[in-house]
């Protein structure tokens, strides 16, 4: 290969990998923007990610302790577990909550929930008495574990929702999970929704209970295999059932959303860095090729 064709593959490949930076960068900066910032959370056996909506400050807390914490409700704003298993858009239902003011914490497998529970709800930033747990299908279980084991406490959750497949609704019949919201990707039978709802009728208007009282109960199909949290038909859901149990800090449309741009952005950047590395490859085969004719 002439040192010319070389320098300017070269050039190209700089070229790409600028421009992936560039789009990575714009996806950050958009987030900034709407007040989402990110924080490490070190938690008791696990690690996690706490999402802060801008106005928050963060405040350093001492290591979490052990025994019963003395829990106020003097937070400045709302919070949510996510109980994460990927691919469930968890991080994507993080940033939408964000946006609209609530504080969120993201675990992954091997952190424990109940752990995770009082880790967030130990935050100076967030209010103990409104909190909600959000699961996708995988963790489901642990999801309804822990707002079952919260009910009736100073612990006690304000929302649950649950994204994932049909098998949820059965799961989740007869639990005393506050405002349970079950979304899944194929229609439940008729004999697991009345299960679930308690009565047909119920079961037939696709809603039951009060928001007030911790009630509510409702379960949907949005279409496809399985629900998840990346799918716009499954945010709005989210967001508004959400937006009743915790109400609404920053008043945005449920079908606002951002997430589906910044991912947009991190695809496209992606793609930049991988023309990148196939320019580089097309000089190292080039240079090959002529040593062995």
């Amino acid at each position: 290969m002439k040192r010319g064709e070389l320098l300017q593959r070269l050039g190209l490949a700089a070229v790409f990998v600028l421009l992936g930076i560039c789009l990575l960068i714009s996806g950050r900066e958009v987030l900034a923007a709407e007040g989402v910032r990110t924080v490490d959370a070190e938690l008791p056996g696990g690690r996690g990610t706490l999402y802060l909506p801008g106005a928050v400050s963060t405040v350093t807390l001492p290591a979490h302790e052990e025994g019963e914490k003395t829990l106020t409700t003097a937070g400045t704003v709302t919070g949510a577990l996510i109980l994460s298993h990927w691919p469930d858009g968890a991080r994507a239902a993080a940033t939408e909550l964000c946006r609209r003011g609530v504080a969120v914490l993201i675990v992954t497998d091997g952190t424990d929930a109940q752990t995770a529970w009082d880790w967030l709800l130990f935050r100076p930033e967030v209010r103990s008495d409104s909190a909600a747990i959000l699961s996708g299908d995988r963790r489901a279980g642990e999801a309804l574990a822990l707002a079952a084991s919260a009910a009736g406490t100073p612990r006690e959750c304000a929302g649950v929702v649950l994204a994932g497949e049909e098998t949820l609704v059965k799961a989740a019949a007869g639990s005393p999970a506050a405002n349970l919201l079950v979304l899944t990707g194929q229609e439940a039978s008729p004999e697991d929704l009345a299960a679930f709802y308690g009565a047909r009728e119920d079961a037939r208007r696709g809603f039951t209970g009060f928001f007030s009282e911790k009630t509510a109960r409702a379960a949907a199909a949005v279409g496809g295999d399985e629900a998840a949290f990346y799918r716009r038909s499954v945010m709005t859901r989210t967001l508004d059932w959400l937006g009743s149990c915790l109400g609404h800090r920053v008043e945005l449309a449920d079908d606002d959303l951002l997430w589906g741009r910044v991912l947009g952005w991190r695809f496209a950047g992606g793609l930049c860095f991988l023309a990148a590395l196939k320019t580089l490859a097309g000089c190292r085969k080039r240079k090959t090729d002529e040593r062995t004719f």
